[in-house]
């Protein structure tokens, strides 16, 4: 009875409102991990109802004009996309691994032209760094050789973008410099991001 109280809510966030997505994005991808890890042991139309409505409103995103693409009820629905994704990633273990693998295709192909697109904006620039970086920790150790190229490709392709729009900003901002050298620092999100991906690269 709990964990279907659960799934309610987790429905009720899937058709929300536009207006109200702003809601706890924070605690977004915990719930999903959670869901989707009792999902893991349980029957594959559980799974489905979990995974498929996400996947359903990401393959709706990418229909959006690009010139549509900045409005602010856009880029709420991105961020509760990528939360969710996050929080599917994060529960991937050897027996599901490449099923979900398979299906987070969508994202993973277009993650590095979503931060090129939205770059300017911290929050979402941070969640796609979170998915890759979610996708190499969790998934490397179960794929095989060509499927851990892809990752591979596909977060070269992130730093790629990271790096062309990062490179010679300034800020005003206190605490400017610090930032500009936790991003190089190697226990940082971009520095992991370089490192686990170059070690994985030369393994191969």
């Amino acid at each position: 009875m709990l964990l279907h109280l659960h799934f309610l809510k987790l429905k009720l966030y899937y058709e929300v409102e536009q207006s109200i997505l702003s809601l706890v994005y924070v605690y977004l991808n915990c719930v999903v991990k959670s869901l989707m890890v009792v999902g893991n042991h349980s029957a594959t139309e559980y799974w489905d109802q979990i995974l498929n409505p996400l996947c359903l409103r990401f393959v709706n995103f990418t229909n959006i004009p690009p010139s549509d693409k900045h409005r602010e009820d856009v880029k709420l629905e991105l961020t509760f996309l990528l939360s969710g994704y996050i929080g599917i990633v994060s529960s991937a273990n050897s027996r599901v691994a490449l099923d979900l693998f398979q299906r987070l295709v969508p994202l993973r192909r277009n993650i590095s032209s979503i931060l090129s697109l939205y770059y300017h904006y911290t929050d979402l620039v941070q969640l796609c760094l979170t998915f890759m970086t979610e996708l190499g920790k969790r998934f490397l150790s179960y794929l095989a050789v060509e499927h851990a190229l892809e990752v591979y490709h596909e977060a070269i392709n992130v730093t790629k973008a990271y790096a062309l729009h990062a490179y010679g900003r300034v800020s005003a901002e206190k605490g400017a410099e610090d930032d500009k050298v936790q991003v190089s620092n190697p226990g940082s999100l971009g520095g992991y991001l370089s490192i686990e991906y170059r070690s994985t690269c030369q393994s191969f």
